[in-house]
């Protein structure tokens, strides 16, 4: 006798769901510290040094 092995709850589709939103998260962490890295370090496009009198 074979049973179906039917899972009580969708594993798989709440992770995926969790990752994609995680994925997201970082995407969003990624932009922010990558401009507040260029803005501190480089700033070459788009700098407000000339408004400042820097």
């Amino acid at each position: 006798m074979s049973k179906k092995l039917a899972p009580s709850r969708p594993y798989q589709p709440f992770l995926l769901r969790v990752l994609h939103g995680l994925t997201g998260l970082f995407l969003i962490a990624a932009i922010l510290t990558a401009y507040w890295t260029y803005d501190t370090y480089d700033g070459r496009w788009g700098s407000s040094a000339h408004l400042s009198g820097h």
